[in-house]
């Protein structure tokens, strides 16, 4: 996967260009902190949980670096703990882990656990994020052309094991377009009509190879002590790369 996909919902993605800061977490409450969290699967049989911490909240472009002491663990259904692993994206500090499992059900969980230091005697851990994996689905994006237009050709997507509660959405982007997105229901099929893929400004005469992504998303609970509060999400994912054209 790439970090573009496993980074999915976090607000990460939107402030990495806004000037990022990070600061240390010995000089942090956990009390300060709201808590960015996901798990994504892409169909490979990994699941990748991320955890970004941020200062203030959740428009925050300030990031919890960790100070030795302090470490993000994740697991999954209590057991294989991992020791996140650091990781930057323009500034923006986030910790990763990945896992050999992506079935239904699957519980991650992903703790913050604190020791004390010189300036903070009595941190608090963060021990208990948890969501559990919705299940697995297979994407089919068809074209004769292998190429769509964006003035003319709908995009119909169709998905196997649908029915399931959990929300699902899809996402389209590329070098030559405008991002665009929408929730949908979980009906197997749905069709992205023409002329709702808009170029960019100044590209409307090109091509470019697009991303859709289909998601199926399910949110968790976040630990209580993150003072800022924070969102936890599962999300099975599936991409198909198509060509756009005018």
């Amino acid at each position: 996967m790439s970090k573009t996909k496993i980074l999915g919902g976090l607000a990460l993605l939107l402030a990495a260009g806004t000037g990022c800061t990070s600061s240390q977490s010995k000089d942090i409450a956990t009390d300060a902190l709201y808590a960015s969290m996901s798990v994504t699967a892409d169909g490979s049989g990994q699941s990748v949980a991320t955890a970004a911490l941020q200062v203030g909240g959740p428009t925050s472009t300030d990031f919890l670096d960790l100070s030795p002491g302090d470490t993000l663990v994740a697991t999954e259904d209590g057991t294989d703990p991992q020791t996140m692993t650091r990781e930057d994206l323009l500034g923006a500090v986030f910790y990763q882990s990945t896992f050999g499992i992506d079935s239904a059900g699957t519980l991650f969980q992903i703790a913050f656990d604190r020791t004390a230091t010189s300036s903070m005697p009595n941190p608090v851990s963060a021990p208990d994020s948890h969501v559990s994996m919705p299940a697995p689905f297979d994407m089919t994006v068809v074209s004769s052309a292998g190429s769509f237009s964006r003035a003319s050709d709908p995009i119909d997507i169709t998905w196997t094991g649908s029915g399931q509660s959990d929300p699902m959405s899809y996402q389209v982007y590329g070098s030559c377009i405008n991002t665009t997105g929408q929730n949908i229901s979980d009906t197997g099929s749905v069709a992205i009509p023409a002329g709702t893929i808009q170029a960019q400004n100044g590209q409307g005469a090109d091509n470019c190879q697009i991303t859709i992504t289909l998601s199926r998303s399910r949110s968790g609970t976040v630990d209580p002590a993150y003072g800022k509060g924070g969102a936890i999400t599962a999300s099975q994912s599936r991409t198909v790369q198509v060509l756009s054209t005018p």
